[in-house]
């Protein structure tokens, strides 16, 4: 039955990737992080139950022994359907978003999101690697406790700070590569070999010391890919690259092995070692790598129903992987030596666990890891969110406009797919070591840009632009001023997906109790918050929203602002506080165009917000038909000047009717008519003085261009705060 059921899976998989291979380059697939996933995920369930079910493979629990455990047909076979059901909801949320259609950046925004600078690259790498070879070396064992374990596990864990920074300068080289791949056009230059020759050199030596293999298995795909990405007819280097890292897994495990029993202190010889290592289960070693069906099925076999729905540790184990593993051993002395779940371990294999920490590693499955602290329907919402990492990844990796940033983590995704399959949440480790060379080397900003655009997009927070405004969908504010109903209207009918929500409406203007009422400040401009919209729900997929004010959290859009503060509610604060992510939404290709009112606007987006959100920037003055079609002929016998404004003070109505009583002693034929809210206070003012004429400001545009714009000589707008001034337009 398993063996069967092995088959059929493998089928499915290769039937799959036979569909795309009819639609896709064959180095698309060559170098697509899911495809990397799937090949890992065959070997880890349909192969490793086949060989447990046929040749009773053992599994490793405690000290690096191989316990026997019986595993029930009817497990395993759930174990690879449950797999197999993730596998697929991985597929599903990669489509969503690997193949997004999106238009070419424009060739400004395309160098100044690459702009780089080779130096600043190699003086960090350098450096940091420099550092953690000279400590290492020198001072090494001061950093060192000798645990009452083997010398294997003491050496691959450490115990103080300085054991990270072998790690972070290796993590530097996915940074360099980064730029590499950004200028994939470019010939590399004896430098650049240069670097690499001597990165390969300390991977080397830090596989040697830490007694690891994922350092050596990445820089030979670094290799790879940067060739294949070059030279695309090679597309079969990056297959055998990978298949040659799978191979090599088992066989490096057998080395480190055998150095380790020398370290240990072992009077064989290395030929009788390998001996002994190998009698004990050739086939152990051989696929030892990947345990995913194993773990899985001891995992459905001891968990009750009710810890298979709602979870073993309520997220403990997730918890742990996110934060607590990252805080060091010099701080936190009783850190379990395993990187995972303290009490799925403790749970899983507590025979693993000898006082505070344990004395094996054991490669666990994105199965366990994604079901175990929150249940079988928390794995299934996980793996759909993972696929749509690795779809935003393979995205990127083919998106010659991406920043060196970008491609670095599609990069760090793709390498290190081991780590996914047989553990998925401790990459969150290694995102956070890749972070530090890599804001150094790139810009803090490019990579927390990178890293959150990748988060946002695979829990849908966040989406690819499309570059492009074929399909216009006005987001529906329940206020809307004359400018933007003239916006809708003015838009090209077979590009506005909504624009029926202009017919009928008139635009809102300040009403007489809150242009007279007492100046309160809003608890939305006391507080600095930043306008943040969800994409609306009767948006299209291919529709890029138009919202004025506003940032939107998923999908394209357009932003029409009067004032770079627009964003937070006028508050400058607020925009300086939020600066990173206003600058995250407004640089991200999600964002396809900044309209501003005014240059003042564009000028103030440079200034804020920094060169690329300005190079995205139009200015775009309100679309108006003209309202006074047939003025009135001027007559030198009288002059009327009008006003028209709802709030009196701020747009200067005191100063004007101080004014306009001097100019009326000297021309009696002078006129003022004033459309506004006259506060009480200034009501004996207005009467006071001659040929004054005071009417409420409760008329349309339309009535006040019929009533008063046509028959006026003078429109005096004497504003003290306005950042365009409508009416002068009107």
């Amino acid at each position: 039955m398993i063996t069967a059921l092995s088959a059929l899976i493998v089928l499915i998989v290769l039937w799959v990737l036979a569909m795309e291979a009819k639609a896709l380059k064959p180095v698309r697939l060559a170098l697509s992080p899911f495809w990397y996933f799937s090949f890992l995920f065959l070997l880890a369930f349909p192969l490793r139950a086949y060989l447990i079910d046929v040749y009773d493979i053992k599994i490793q629990v405690a000290r690096g022994e191989l316990a026997d455990l019986v595993f029930e047909p009817h497990m395993l076979a759930l174990s690879l359907g449950f797999a197999t059901v993730l596998w697929a909801c991985v597929y599903v949320g990669r489509r969503r978003t690997a193949f997004v259609e999106t238009a070419p950046m424009d060739d400004t925004l395309i160098h100044l999101t690459t702009k780089t600078s080779r130096p600043r690259y190699l003086a960090g790498l350098g450096v940091l690697g420099v550092i953690a070879v000279v400590a290492l070396l020198i001072v090494g064992d001061l950093f060192t406790t000798k645990f009452t374990g083997t010398q294997y596990q003491a050496a691959r864990t450490g115990t103080g700070p300085i054991w990270v920074l072998p790690e972070i300068a290796f993590y530097g080289v996915f940074a360099l590569f980064g730029v590499y791949l950004a200028r994939a056009k470019d010939r590399l230059s004896w430098i650049d070999y240069a670097v690499f020759a001597l990165v390969l050199v300390l991977t080397i030596w830090i596989s040697l010391e830490l007694y690891s293999r994922r350092f050596l298995a990445a820089v030979f795909l670094f290799a790879i890919i940067l060739y294949v990405y070059k030279n695309h007819k090679m597309w079969l280097l990056a297959v055998g690259g990978i298949l040659a890292t799978v191979v090599a897994s088992p066989l490096l495990d057998l080395l480190r092995r055998v150095i380790a029993l020398n370290d240990a202190g072992s009077v064989q010889s290395w030929q009788q070692q390998i001996s002994i290592i190998i009698e004990r289960n050739f086939l152990y070693y051989v696929s030892g790598t990947f345990e995913g069906a194993g773990h899985t099925a001891r995992l459905f076999s001891q968990a009750s129903w009710q810890q298979l729905l709602i979870g073993v540790d309520q997220g403990l184990s997730w918890f742990y992987n996110a934060g607590l593993a990252l805080v060091p051993r010099a701080i936190w002395e009783a850190k379990p030596l395993v990187y995972g779940g303290v009490a799925q371990y403790h749970w899983l294999y507590p025979q693993n666990f000898d006082g505070a920490y344990a004395q094996g590693v054991v490669p666990m499955s994105f199965a366990v890891d994604f079901s175990f602290g929150l249940g079988l329907v928390f794995a299934l919402i996980v793996a759909y969110v993972f696929g749509r990492l690795l779809g935003v990844a393979e995205r990127t990796f083919w998106d010659k406009s991406a920043h060196p940033a970008a491609l670095a983590l599609a990069l760090l995704i793709f390498v290190y797919m081991f780590n996914w399959v047989r553990g998925g949440t401790i990459i969150v480790q290694s995102v956070v070591l890749f972070a530090v060379p890599a804001a150094m080397m790139l810009g803090v900003g490019p990579v927390l840009r990178a890293v959150f655009g990748f988060a946002g997009e695979a829990v849908g927070l966040a989406g690819p632009g499309t570059g492009r405004a074929d399909k216009v969908f006005f987001y529906p504010h329940a206020y809307f001023r004359d400018r933007q109903l003239d916006t809708i209207r003015g838009w090209p009918r077979d590009k506005a997906v909504n624009a029926d929500i202009s017919d009928a409406r008139m635009g809102e203007q300040v009403s007489r109790d809150k242009a007279l009422g007492p100046a309160r400040v809003s608890w939305k401009t006391r507080l600095p918050l930043v306008n943040v919209k969800r994409r609306p729900k009767g948006a299209a997929k291919d529709a890029t929203v138009y919202v004025w004010g506003g940032l939107i959290l998923n999908g394209s859009f357009i932003t029409d602002i009067d004032n770079p503060y627009a964003f937070t509610a006028y508050n400058p604060f607020a925009a300086k506080l939020f600066r990173p992510l206003i600058r995250w939404f407004l640089e991200s290709p999600r964002c396809v165009q900044i309209r501003c009112l005014s240059d003042a606007c564009r000028d103030g987006v440079r200034r804020e917000y920094g060169d690329i959100a300005y190079a995205k920037c139009v200015v775009a003055y309100p679309a108006m038909e003209p309202a006074v079609r047939a003025p009135r002929q001027q007559d030198a016998g009288r002059c009327k000047f009008l006003y028209v404004s709802t709030q009196f003070e701020i747009k200067g109505g005191e100063a004007l009717l101080k004014t306009f009583e001097r100019v009326v002693e000297q021309a009696p034929f002078a006129e003022l008519v004033l459309v506004t809210h006259l506060p009480d206070r200034f009501q004996d003012l207005a009467a006071g003085v001659k040929n004054v004429h005071v009417f409420d400001a409760n008329y349309t545009r339309d009535e006040i261009a019929e009533t008063f714009l046509h028959d006026a000589d003078v429109l005096v707008h004497p504003t003290y705060m306005d950042s365009f001034g409508m009416v002068i337009l009107e």
